[in-house]
């Protein structure tokens, strides 16, 4: 899965979000997952809209854990701020808290 989707036929025809061995579910079948780990937490809030959580999210695990994952939290960061753009105010207060995270 990669690059950018200009259009509705642009897209594969299945997308693996969060693939789960040994399930089975059925269209409009419905099922609840129990989200743990903090960077799927983030995605998922993310995508149903609560930007600011997700991003609190994403400053915790770069607090716990700076360098996981290549510092994958700060990456991730830094695409939503780019998504945002440098004048959004929830850039710039999570700019501020992610510097204090990194530069403590």
């Amino acid at each position: 899965m990669g690059g950018i989707y200009h259009a509705l036929d642009d897209l594969p025809s299945t997308l693996d979000v969060f693939p789960l061995t040994g399930v089975l579910l059925l269209p409009r079948g419905n099922l609840p997952l129990n989200v743990f780990e903090p960077r799927y937490l983030a995605l998922a809030l993310d995508a149903k809209g609560d930007r600011e959580a997700a991003i609190e999210e994403l400053l915790e695990l770069a607090r716990r854990e700076r360098k996981w994952n290549d510092e994958a939290a700060r990456k991730h960061l830094v695409t939503l701020f780019e998504a945002m753009g440098p004048a959004d105010p929830r850039t710039v207060a999570a700019r501020r808290k992610l510097s204090s995270i990194l530069f403590s």
